[in-house]
């Protein structure tokens, strides 16, 4: 499967951590829950070297989820892939999950999704490995009153950041953090892939 990357710009990469401990007699931990939520968020687009949104759109139909357009812009791709690691006792489960765009519920991983866990990985790690210069990011958009809520999906960055809204823009779409970000999301692709092939 061939990935074209012409028709990708304004990519962000955003993260969030929970964690959550009960102690027994201040000891030891009897639970503890770490979960991380990673977010990533870019515009696809058709032109004269490949088809980036057609291949998308063509894919996730394939998924059988529904409303699976970005609600805000229908270009756009909002990854959110969340990793939560539960240790109880001697117990530990790890559970994910994988979100694209306003789809109704959960990307599963089965046999019959096995190729767009495969075309997402493809997708990361190209992005991963994608040079700075090619990341483009356009200004209209960084300062568009939508991006604020495009980047994670239910969350307003303007709300959520403040003053500081306008940096954290800049640091979320910045080409290092994004093909970080990547990198992370490619990464527990594959650990979801491992997992379920060992069952």
């Amino acid at each position: 499967m061939q990935i074209n990357f012409t028709g990708i710009k304004n990519a962000g990469y955003e993260v969030r951590r929970y964690r959550q401990n009960f102690e027994n007699d201040g000891e030891h931990c009897d639970f503890n829950e770490l979960e991380d939520e990673h977010f990533l968020n870019i515009q696809l687009s058709d032109d004269i070297d490949g088809k980036d949104l057609t291949e998308f759109r063509d894919n996730v139909k394939r998924t059988g989820l529904k409303n699976y357009s970005h609600p805000i812009y229908p270009n756009m791709l909002s990854l959110a892939i969340s990793k939560d690691v539960v240790q109880e006792g001697y117990a530990k489960n790890i559970d994910y999950q994988v979100y694209i765009n306003e789809a109704n519920k959960e990307l599963a991983l089965n046999d019959d999704n096995l190729f767009m866990f495969s075309y997402l990985s493809k997708l990361l790690n190209r992005i991963a490995d994608t040079p700075n210069h090619k990341l483009k990011v356009e200004n209209s958009y960084l300062k568009a009153d939508e991006a604020a809520e495009s980047v994670i999906l239910g969350e307003n960055l303007k709300k959520t950041y403040g003053e500081a809204y306008s940096y954290e823009m800049q640091r979320i779409h910045s080409p290092k953090i994004v093909k970080e970000g990547a990198a992370k999301m490619a990464k527990l692709i594959q650990e979801m892939m491992m997992q379920y092939f060992e069952h």
